[in-house]
């Protein structure tokens, strides 16, 4: 909806038309209902229900957390990289190096993107974290945009690479808090719902289906 049809009416048509004959369409949140309506005309709107997408709890649970673990998980992932997975979405060779002995840390995980604001997080860090000299800023994801991000960053932050979900599974759970700084829309906000899941304040940009997720609300 946001990246390809909005802006775009010829596409929004064909979306429109292709809807027409559904019996029930499911959104992750209220947000994309309203951004459906919006682009695609409000005739969908008595057939739309709101399902947020769910959290493993299994997984993501506030005593999963283990530093040792995921050094170790981390090393042993540079030693024998996954075949065929593209380097981009592996975690950095040095990784398990990095965070070894991390204390206090803010974590950021997701894409490398303008539109994910994560510049913005690294300009707070900058007037905030000298306040906070035990405190370290963790950067996990990939991205066109993370040469200039990390060429920008400022002191205590550390960043990773991309991360599986078994690699987050461990890490999560020990930040201090999640921060969620999107510039444009979210459609649901799980990154926010996972750290929640962990019992971990997430600190979420305060529009679209992320201001849902901090209300606890569908």
């Amino acid at each position: 909806l946001e990246y390809a049809i909005r802006g775009r009416p010829e596409l929004a048509a064909a979306a429109a038309e292709s809807l027409a004959g559904v019996a029930a369409l499911f959104a992750g949140s209220g947000h994309i209902v309203e951004v459906t309506e919006e682009l695609l005309g409000d005739g969908l709107h008595d057939r739309m229900h709101v399902v947020p997408p769910g959290v493993d709890t299994d997984a993501f649970r506030p005593d999963g957390g283990d530093l040792a673990a995921l050094v170790e998980l981390l090393r042993a992932d540079a030693a024998a990289p996954q075949p065929g997975r593209p380097p981009e979405r592996a975690p950095d060779p040095d990784a398990g190096d990095r965070l070894t002995g991390l204390g206090r840390f803010v974590l950021y995980f997701g894409k490398l993107m303008q539109q994910k604001g994560v510049h913005l997080l690294l300009e707070a860090w900058g007037r905030l974290g000298p306040r906070f000299a035990d405190t370290t800023l963790v950067v996990v994801g990939f991205g066109d945009a993370r040469a200039e991000l990390e060429a920008d960053a400022p002191e205590r932050t550390i960043f990773t690479g991309a991360m599986d979900h078994e690699h987050l599974h461990l890490l999560v759970p020990l930040a201090d808090a999640v921060v969620v700084p999107s510039v444009l829309p979210e459609a649901f906000g799980m990154v926010a719902a996972e750290a929640a899941s962990c019992g971990v304040v997430p600190i979420v940009a305060g529009h679209s289906g992320l201001a849902e997720v901090a209300a606890g609300e569908p």
